[in-house]
């Protein structure tokens, strides 16, 4: 019986050094996060349209995909309005440092013109809406790209293309169980108002879990500043406090364009 203690305990310890030589390695070789090229960035918008089933593909075959069926657009998020590429260079230099009270998710800053991208079909009609998701995390900022259906309030799906955080933990934002429970969820209930949270799944305690109650989605850690635009996403019971109502009103509608 005592050696059968010894063993138990001589095997969690184990798992612990393991564990923290991981995340030593993690933080000291990772070295800094660079600014994503314009080909990742390309990669992770078709990503997250679900037009990539490879996680690597070459550089021509990006841009063609992505210029087939990716529209970029800019939204000025205080009117709510498409603005013209000159237009939404001038306003994209305009941002204004946000106060503590008003950045949950520490971006820092809210810039009036932000991006938005929409997904053709082979038939040039808009099947979707993809907007920017970013967010401070715990060791790092993450950055994302959230694909909506055209009503604006259903999940198509998550894709994160930058982040930093410990392996095992925060950065099981790519794993698959995980990615796997976005698509069908709402972002908005029917007043309008944003209603998801992410819950922990104790039974297993291996990953954060979507859960939908009705008549609220809960999400725990989604954002939206005006207009979904640019969203901010960080998991944590005690950021549940960013779910406020009135914060999100998406246009997603295709007239825009």
């Amino acid at each position: 019986m005592r050696k059968g203690k010894i063993i138990v305990a001589s095997m969690m310890v184990l798992c612990v050094l393991i564990f923290v030589a991981a995340a030593a390695w993690f933080m000291l070789f990772q070295g800094e996060m660079t600014e994503p090229t314009e080909e990742e960035k390309q990669a992770a918008i078709l990503h997250a349209a679900g037009l990539m089933k490879s996680e690597t593909q070459d550089k021509k075959s990006v841009e063609t995909l992505y210029h087939r069926y990716i529209i970029q657009r800019h939204v000025n998020l205080d009117s709510g309005e498409l603005v013209a590429g000159s237009s939404a260079d001038t306003a994209r230099q305009k941002c204004e440092k946000l106060a503590p009270e008003r950045d949950p998710a520490q971006v820092r800053q809210r810039c009036t013109v932000a991006d938005v991208f929409f997904v053709k079909d082979k038939n040039n009609e808009i099947q979707q809406v993809i907007i920017p998701v970013t967010g401070k995390g715990a060791k790092s900022m993450m950055h994302a790209f959230l694909a909506l259906g055209l009503d604006g309030r259903t999940v198509r799906n998550l894709y994160y293309y930058q982040q930093r955080e410990t392996p095992f933990l925060g950065a099981r934002v790519e794993d698959a169980n995980w990615r796997k429970q976005w698509p069908g969820k709402r972002l908005l209930d029917n007043s309008g108002h944003p209603a998801l949270k992410i819950v922990q799944d104790k039974p297993e305690g291996t990953v954060a879990k979507l859960a939908m109650r009705q008549p609220f989605v809960l999400f725990k850690g989604l954002t939206f500043q005006k207009l979904c635009l640019p969203g901010a996403f960080r998991p944590g019971d005690h950021h549940n406090k960013m779910l406020r109502p009135g914060l999100c009103v998406v246009h997603a509608s295709p007239q825009y364009l």
